[in-house]
């Protein structure tokens, strides 16, 4: 049963000149009834005549180049590459032929006219084109030519055919090719999902490491600030103990004394604070420590002060 494909396939052909009786006019440029197309090609496909026919408007000035080009095969062509262009195309017996108009100034103009006098069987015409096929016994069937992309000029068609046979299988999609390969097609996918999702979790997983991190330095620091908050408060309530069990006047315990005790280095420095602090507040008082009222109404010689606002103004700080 014959399978047919719907898309169009590259194929590459190559078609040699060897038992053509070929005619040169090395003046004008021309080399008549070169071979273009066969109806079975050296790589075992075969052409229908309606397809070899249906091309024959595709061949006609078609540019011929020198050798293939490097790389892909449609790539654009440099201008020392152009050799000439096919004419005069028509279908014989066994395929389609022409003429090939090539430039007689041309580098190897000479060279190819001496080879097509003398050694036809060194010449071939390859050109790769897009076609529909079908599969009729395990023969390709060439039933459709949609395009000609390229027709190279080349040596040596004999040694070359086994090249291009190798690319062209290489190059040409059918449907059996494609339902072959549809398990390894299949588990390449599988793989590269495999990876986009690993990849994915592991960028995920890398944001999700660095806002912890970032939740942990925060709540790091927001118990370093508690635990100073906590000494802090702990040092003022025994510095108050202090200054408390001191029996200081009011007046002696100002917020600026406090803040001077508060920031003391340990306990026995905050004391020797209190303890100054009293003995200034027992001097104020006449050699004894005195309330409010007391040392708010009486002067002190023995501190020097001149009077009794300005013994206040120092115990007050």
């Amino acid at each position: 049963m014959a399978s047919k494909t719907s898309t169009p396939s590259r194929l590459t052909e190559i078609v040699d000149n060897r038992g053509v009786d070929l005619r040169v006019d090395a003046e004008a440029g021309v080399v008549f009834g070169v071979k273009v197309l066969g109806f079975k090609s050296s790589n075992g496909r075969r052409y229908t005549e309606s397809a070899v026919q249906r091309a024959i408007g595709m061949y006609e000035g078609a540019k011929v180049n020198i050798d293939h080009p490097e790389g892909a095969n449609d790539r654009p062509r440099s201008y020392g590459d152009r050799f000439g262009r096919l004419a005069n195309i028509r279908q014989a017996e066994d395929g389609l032929y022409g003429d090939l108009k090539y430039n007689p100034k041309h580098r190897l103009a000479e060279q190819f006219a001496w080879d097509a006098m003398n050694a036809s069987d060194n010449l071939g015409l390859s050109h790769n084109v897009m076609a529909r096929t079908s599969k009729s016994g395990g023969q390709v069937v060439v039933e459709e030519i949609v395009k000609v992309n390229s027709v190279d000029l080349v040596a040596d068609p004999a040694t070359t055919r086994g090249l291009f046979e190798h690319e062209e299988q290489s190059m040409e999609l059918t449907l059996e090719s494609v339902r072959a390969d549809a398990g390894i097609v299949k588990q390449l996918r599988e793989e590269w999902l495999t990876e986009m999702r690993a990849s994915d979790e592991h960028k995920a997983t890398q944001e999700q490491i660095k806002t912890l991190t970032e939740q942990l330095a925060e709540s790091k620091k927001k118990l370093d600030e508690f635990e100073v908050k906590e000494k802090l408060a702990a040092k003022k309530a025994t510095f108050d103990k202090l200054i408390s069990e001191s029996k200081l006047p009011d007046d002696a315990v100002t917020e600026i004394f406090r803040e001077q005790v508060y920031a003391a280095a340990d306990e026995a420095a905050a004391k020797r604070i209190i303890e100054d602090r009293a003995a200034i507040a027992k001097l104020a008082g006449g050699g004894k420590v005195q309330s409010r009222s007391q040392h708010v109404t009486e002067s002190v010689d023995a501190s020097g002060l001149s009077s009794h606002e300005d013994v206040l103004r120092f115990v007050r700080g």
